[in-house]
């Protein structure tokens, strides 16, 4: 499991689910708000958008918590939290794909309600 400090507050693989799937719904509203294009494609640009924000955060967190690597046991630790990074990172589309396309479909139908 990934944990780390940022901040004063303790940051679990939570709080990182949370915000990615925040993330992607304020990414949803604000592709959908800026375009007119169907809801598949605004759902796969977010879901995009989403992932590389993600990888950001990500990046940004572990810079923030690194430690440097003595031995052998932080030299593992070190890279296992980098393989965590990267599972995580791969791992987010699962979490993001259902509420930015949710939110994609039920904007289009009430725009197209609207019409």
């Amino acid at each position: 499991m990934f944990e780390a400090e940022m901040f004063g507050v303790d940051i679990n693989v939570l709080h990182l689910v949370l915000a990615v799937i925040v993330l992607s719904i304020v990414t949803t509203y604000c592709v959908d708000r800026a375009t007119r294009l169907n809801s598949a494609v605004t759902a796969g640009i977010s879901i995009l958008i989403t992932q590389a924000f993600a990888g950001v955060l990500l990046v940004l967190l572990r810079s923030k918590t690194a430690q440097p690597v003595h031995d052998a046991q932080t030299w593992i630790a070190h890279y296992i939290a980098y393989f965590n990074i990267i599972i995580f990172w791969f791992l987010c589309p699962i979490f993001t794909a259902p509420p930015a396309i949710l939110i994609a479909m039920l904007s289009k139908r009430r725009s197209s309600t609207e019409d």
